[in-house]
């Protein structure tokens, strides 16, 4: 049974797809990478750009551009509803998650289901010839929060 990589192994593997499509090896390139792995979640570029290791150290702007050429190499995908903010999150080989989405708040979670497109996919794949077959399936629906009902007003004290 091999063990599981590092963070500072999976960043190091990270850095060498980014150099091997063009990316030079920046301090904000590696900070990004290291929160994207390190929070294993997507996450909304204004979040981001506010975790510690990358507030003090990467402009926002920086971080969305960095976030843009990641998605263009493969390496980051966006998730999420066209209505509301993108989240991102790493897009690695052999890693697969469906997510659902609050149709009110945004808020993006994991779904830990077995795929049912899986074996879909691959037929897709043979019938059509095409190579590096995947897909997305989002759920969409209201969080557990957005459905509380609102508090309801006091009266007034006499």
């Amino acid at each position: 049974m091999s063990k599981a990589p590092t963070l500072e192994e999976q960043v190091e593997w990270a850095l060498e797809v980014c150099r091997g499509k063009g990316m030079r090896r920046t301090h904000a390139l590696r900070q990004i990478l290291r929160v994207l792995f390190k929070l294993g979640r997507p996450v909304g570029w204004a979040s981001l750009a506010r975790e510690p290791e990358l507030a003090d150290s990467c402009d926002p702007s920086s971080i969305f551009r960095i976030l843009v050429k990641l998605e263009e190499i493969g390496l980051v995908r966006r998730v999420g509803s066209p209505e509301r903010s993108y989240y991102f999150m790493l897009n690695l080989p052999g890693e697969h998650h469906e997510h659902i989405i609050c149709r009110e708040c945004g808020k993006i979670e994991n779904v830990d289901i077995d795929c049912p497109v899986g074996k879909l996919e691959q037929k897709v794949g043979r019938q059509t010839g095409y190579g590096q077959v995947y897909h997305e399936l989002e759920f969409f629906g209201i969080c557990p929060d957005c459905q509380l009902p609102p508090a309801r007003p006091r009266a007034k004290a006499r």
